[in-house]
């Protein structure tokens, strides 16, 4: 019993040191030490990384900055088809030059297809519809998640397809081989009727001239007929 009266005087005095406020902690950065993210989204004072000067950050972000500008220039340098649903036509331009053109055949009433600027989302050489009966899609280059893509069919010369864009055999796989990531379709509901009026879908304004047969055969393509889009004798 006298044991734990002894203890009685000591619990105040233990609460009342418990209950006392907490210095505040002073914490001091150094500015020469900037975090460089690895798996972060953002610039922070944590984690990640050390740099150990402020010259191999803005290395590091001058590098970054470079690689997105070469991204964006070879986008721009990139082949823009035009894709007219009104005239079924397709125009190929590389930067403001008309390379080619051909007819094609894009979604009958109740399958329209989407207009709209697209990326190459994937390509293949062989190809089945999963939704149309396993039908063949040769030279098949996807436009979207929904199944809309470029490739070779029949053209009769006026809208037949579920949606995709059908192009002739010659010239779908002579496109398969040109095209790329940086390659941009645009689907208009507009009529261009020529080279420059296409090309000014694309963003080029300047002068619009036809290349020449020898710059087609270097970019791999070669001019297409205006109406079957099948290859010219030269």
């Amino acid at each position: 019993m006298k044991r734990r009266w002894l203890l009685l005087p000591i619990l105040p005095a233990a609460a009342l040191i418990l209950a006392s406020p907490t210095p505040p902690v002073s914490i001091r950065y150094d500015l020469n030490e900037l975090v460089v993210p690895n798996d972060c989204t953002a610039w922070s004072w944590t984690g990640c990384g050390v740099v150990p000067s402020r010259a191999e950050a803005i290395a590091e972000a001058r590098a970054r900055a470079e690689a997105e500008a070469r991204r964006r220039a070879a986008i721009a340098a990139g082949l823009r088809l035009v894709v007219s649903l009104p005239e079924q036509r397709i125009y190929v331009i590389r930067q403001g030059n008309l390379i080619t053109t051909s007819i094609v055949s894009t979604g009958m009433r109740g399958h329209v297809t989407p207009t709209g600027t697209f990326t190459i989302l994937g390509k293949a050489v062989k190809h089945r519809s999963n939704i149309y009966s396993n039908a063949p899609m040769p030279y098949m280059q996807r436009l979207t998640n929904g199944g809309i893509a470029l490739h070779a069919g029949h053209v009769p010369g006026y809208p037949a397809s579920h949606g995709c864009i059908r192009l002739p055999l010659a010239f779908a796989r002579q496109l398969y081989a040109m095209t790329d990531w940086t390659t941009r379709v645009i689907i208009t509901r507009e009529a261009p009727g020529s080279a420059e009026a296409a090309a000014s879908l694309t963003g080029w304004r300047s002068t619009i001239r036809q290349a020449t047969a020898e710059e087609s055969r270097a970019s791999g393509l070669v001019l297409a007929s205006a109406e079957s889009g099948t290859p010219l004798t030269q």
